[in-house]
């Protein structure tokens, strides 16, 4: 089970006991002992640096990004460590616009997830990644219980680089891509929150003329976490709602004067469904991402979708796309203004409307995604819609950003559902969002978050579900 969907629920087997904290830290001891002895047996030939301390890092608490350095206080040439520690602590109120009627319509909670890895070089021009991670939550409202506690390999590839005597690269294993904007392809574990993203891929990178280069991907990815790589202290939270399968080709950097294209076409199938929310199907999408620098201050960017195949038995024929604008920051006044305008195709049968494939993010916020897009679909569909928004960011001294984001969302269809559930047949607003972000990054290695999204709702809910929603988290990361 998800823990987007075990969020609602009660279930007693997954409280933890003091045998499971002990077994918890038991593994991650021998896994901090095993891996460094583990390079020992490297062969290493040629003194080349495989590590970029300067490498930067995406977090997520929500899918939000948190960048930082990777460096590791391990200075060794053919073996590094690395990891985090993040926190965060959610507060919750009417995530579903009804006032204090349904269970967890007020939460409170704490995430603890630590990850912890190391990079060895097997050969010259042959990499080991291998990073394990936990994350167990605690929560406080409406019930008191420690859950998820689980610990799985998010990473474990082998990467070949200059392989077969050309300069391309190949990844083989458990890894986190993300593709262009990540619009389509970034998320390989959408039902597991933010504690893994990884894909069960091969990905092979060959670098083209004039900077370009020619990515060739296949992903073979499984709803049971420990389907491929036994999870310790497995606790069945479902990565996904189903199995997948995807081959992707995707071509980046094409220059043109001052145009920079990406292309791509993707083929996803959907199998062996774990919950009736999951989807079996063939799907085809085409694309094509359009990058134009206005002047030294403002560029654009447009990306259409085109997709067709066939969901649940049912025929598809869908259309995205996504546009922005971005004023670039002002020297004198360090702000970076963008506005852009989505638009994901919708049909009055859910399963119907524009997949996102493996990009189930709007980029709204956590608010929306988790619990306003479960109201009329799938959490984190994030299809369905037309979404206008606005987004400011300021660097303020002592490392401190600070960015406050508004958006109007649409419905592109009535689903099925109107005129139940607490949707109206007749309206088309959503809502309108407001979400403010502070950041401050204290040190190279630690940084802090807070971040408040604010969701009222518009006319396409009735007076029976037009509660304002609220959403806060902080997020404190440490990095080695």
């Amino acid at each position: 089970m998800a823990w987007s969907e075990t969020l609602f629920y009660n279930n007693k087997d997954n409280v933890m006991n003091c045998r499971n904290c002990r077994n918890l830290t038991l593994w991650f001891i021998v896994a901090q002992l095993v891996i460094p002895l583990s390079a020992q047996f490297a062969i290493y030939k040629d003194n080349i640096p495989f590590f970029d301390p300067n490498q930067t890092a995406t977090d997520n608490s929500c899918r939000m990004a948190v960048p930082g350095p990777l460096d590791s206080p391990v200075k060794a040439d053919r073996f590094v460590m690395y990891g985090d520690f993040r926190l965060i602590g959610y507060y919750g109120a009417n995530v579903q616009l009804i006032k204090n009627e349904i269970p967890w319509s007020e939460y409170s909670l704490f995430r603890f997830r630590l990850r912890h890895g190391a990079k060895i070089k097997l050969e010259t021009d042959i990499d080991l990644d291998v990073r394990m991670v936990t994350e167990p939550y605690l929560f406080f409202d409406p019930v008191y219980e420690l859950k998820y506690h689980e610990v799985l390999f998010d990473t474990m590839n082998v990467e070949f680089n200059n392989f077969a005597r050309t300069s391309s690269s190949i990844k083989i294993g458990r890894q986190d891509i993300r593709m262009g904007s990540g619009f389509l392809v970034k998320r390989g574990t959408p039902g597991d929150s933010s504690r893994s993203n990884f894909f069960d891929a091969i990905r092979w990178t060959i670098p083209i003329e004039y900077g370009s280069k020619l990515d060739l991907i296949i992903i073979d990815n499984h709803a049971n976490s420990s389907a491929v790589i036994r999870s310790f202290n497995d606790r069945d939270i479902d990565l996904a709602e189903q199995d997948s399968f995807g081959v992707l080709a995707w071509v980046s950097d094409i220059q043109f004067d001052k145009t920079t294209l990406n292309g791509y076409i993707i083929y996803k199938m959907d199998r062996h469904r774990v919950k009736t929310t999951g989807y079996e199907g063939e799907l085809y999408t085409l694309g094509i991402d359009w990058n134009y620098p206005i002047n030294n201050s403002i560029s654009i960017n447009m990306e259409i979708m085109p997709q067709w195949g066939h969901k649940n038995g049912k025929a598809i024929s869908a259309l995205a796309s996504r546009n922005q604008i971005t004023f670039k920051e002002i020297e004198t006044v360090n702000i970076r203004i963008r506005c852009g305008y989505d638009y994901l195709s919708g049909h009055n049968d859910p399963d119907r409307a524009f997949d996102r494939l493996w990009g189930r993010q709007s980029g709204i916020g956590c608010l929306y995604d988790f619990g306003l897009d479960r109201i009329d679909g799938r959490a984190y569909d994030s299809s369905n819609m037309h979404r206008i928004w606005l987004e400011s960011r300021k660097k303020l001294p002592h490392n401190i950003t600070v960015t406050g984001q508004v958006d109007g969302i649409f419905a592109a269809r009535h689903t099925d559902m109107a005129g139940s559930n607490g949707l109206n047949p007749s309206g088309y607003l959503r809502g309108t969002q407001f979400m403010g972000v502070v950041k401050w990054e204290q040190f190279d290695w630690l940084s802090h978050s807070l971040v408040c999204e604010l969701f009222l709702p518009g006319n396409y809910y009735t007076v029976d579900r037009n509660d304002p929603a609220f959403h806060a988290r902080f997020v404190t990361l440490f990095q080695w």
